[in-house]
């Protein structure tokens, strides 16, 4: 009651929780900008509240949208129902007139990002800007980078990794694999070039006028109403403060992708490693996760202490010399349970820059996790299964059928099967899948009519060779309609002719 924490929450002594404003310095805003983030109630949203901007992603999987729980990012539990950029944005709009932004939606701002903000679909709420990153017809490829102005350095990052046996690096640019300063960057201009105008309208700070109307100038107005011919442009080469236009490889999949780089040059190299083999002579082996899937079963136990079967998988070769994206090539599917993986597949372009993997699949750019065995993704990266790769030649050959003479594990890539039986076709016992004689063939194959009722019929063939011949009673029946052979013509051998009415002999 007092504004203090009590001795031993925050340390041995009392801590001050409530501290005074200054006397004098008001805490009053007259602008609002929102990145992201949700409001816990929208009743706390008053009229002449201070105008408001928000920029939000419409899939952003931890603050809502428009009402829903958010969700702490990591480690997924729900926290309080809250309100997003648009439900906070329908609430402002539905105030009566003026409503709280109406100083600067009444300047009906045109410009590229006003317009780009309309057709990302504010629905007409001016101050709304629908962050639609990375998206393809329609849905983001990226659901959960709900903050694409961020970025941090890569090499930090995986050095923490390193030291505690984490894989954040890897799981966030799997989040977010275009993460860098050229995205980041990109978006703080958007949020700036939208917010400005509106800003410099409320405020008083710039009126509608005269001035430059060209975008591509580097004191374009967007509140000029005219040009008035006063349009400056940055040298060929820098930008509008003079800085030379670093040019570099701006693909994140390549090796030596540079994130500074804002204009690609052709340089992107896909292949630097000396230990990671690939060409026509190394078979790969990709495969998914099955367990909680319907192919469950065929994890055969491989995947419980994080492992894969290598059985189940479909195989290829990698092709490229690094000039351009790696793909795989001659894909097959031994075991015809992994048909859309394949067709994926053969879609999929990836770099390997020493011992890492690097994919581009589905819209995504993934980097897979190496275990020493084979590499994977660190999050699911189709349904709720894990994409896995490696050389054949890292697992273990052996039997993994249960079945077979010399079954040794359901983990081992299954190359050396071992079944004892008949190897000789000229035996009735003949087991094309044989591979060891067992001495269990004892009788020759002798080929003749089978069926007892052909005139032909050989007692002595065990083998039908479709020579069986017929009178014209159908046998040796001298009652044509006696069927069932037993003298006479009844109710049975109806039947019986029903029973195989339409069906092809041939």
């Amino acid at each position: 009651t007092d504004g203090n924490a009590p001795a031993g929450v925050f340390g041995p002594d009392p801590v001050q929780l409530c501290i005074a404003n200054h006397v004098g310095y008001s805490s009053d805003v007259e602008f609002q900008i929102n990145l992201g983030g949700a409001l816990g109630d929208l009743n706390w949203l008053d009229p002449g509240d201070p105008a408001m901007i928000s920029f939000q992603c419409p899939a952003d999987q931890f603050a809502p949208y428009t009402t829903a729980v958010v969700v702490v990012p990591t480690t997924n539990e729900n926290v309080v129902e809250a309100s997003g950029a648009f439900d906070i944005h329908s609430e402002i709009n539905a105030q009566a007139a003026p409503n709280n932004n109406a100083a600067f939606q009444s300047l009906g701002l045109t410009d590229a990002f006003s317009a780009q903000a309309a057709a990302n679909g504010n629905m007409g709420m001016d101050g709304l800007y629908p962050v639609l990153n990375d998206y393809v017809n329609g849905s983001p490829t990226q659901p959960f980078d709900g903050a694409p102005w961020q970025w941090w350095d890569v090499a930090t990052t995986e050095m923490v990794d390193a030291a505690n046996g984490t894989t954040i690096a890897a799981t966030q640019l799997t989040l977010n694999p275009n993460m860098g300063p050229l995205e980041g960057r990109a978006y703080c201009d958007t949020i700036v070039g939208y917010s400005a105008p509106r800003l410099a309208g409320l405020l008083g700070l710039a009126s509608t006028g005269p001035g430059c109307t060209d975008s591509d100038a580097c004191n374009y107005n967007t509140l000029a109403t005219s040009d008035d011919g006063s349009c400056t442009y940055a040298e060929a080469g820098f930008d509008c403060e003079g800085i030379a236009i670093a040019p570099g490889c701006t693909d994140p999949m390549a090796c030596n992708y540079d994130n500074l780089a804002q204009s690609d040059d052709g340089s992107c190299d896909y292949l630097e490693s000396t230990t990671v083999a690939t060409g026509p002579d190394n078979l790969w082996l990709v495969g998914v996760t099955v367990t909680g899937t319907e192919n469950e079963v065929y994890a055969a136990g491989c995947e419980a202490d994080g492992g894969v079967n290598p059985n189940v998988s479909i195989n290829g070769v990698i092709v490229g010399d690094g000039s351009a994206p790696l793909t795989l090539s001659g894909i097959s599917d031994p075991t015809g349970l992994l048909g859309e993986l394949a067709a994926l597949a053969s879609t999929v372009s990836f770099g390997i820059c020493d011992d890492n993997i690097t994919i581009s699949a589905l819209g995504n750019i993934i980097p897979l996790v190496s275990n020493g065995q084979f590499w994977q993704s660190p999050i699911p990266a189709i349904g709720d299964s894990y994409l896995w790769a490696a050389p054949a030649a890292n697992f273990t050959v052996g039997c993994a059928d249960p079945n077979a003479g010399n079954f040794s594990s359901p983990c081992d890539l299954s190359l050396a099967c071992v079944y004892s039986g008949c190897t000789d076709p000229a035996f009735i016992e003949f087991n094309p899948y044989s591979t060891i004689d067992d001495g269990s063939c004892g009788n020759l194959v002798v080929e003749g009519c089978l069926y007892e009722n052909a005139t032909n019929y050989d007692p002595i063939a065990n083998t039908d060779n479709g020579s069986c011949e017929f009178d014209d009673n159908g046998g040796g029946n001298d009652c044509p309609g006696d069927l069932d052979g037993d003298g006479s013509v009844a109710t049975t051998d109806l039947l019986g002719f029903l029973s195989v009415f339409g069906t092809n002999c041939n």
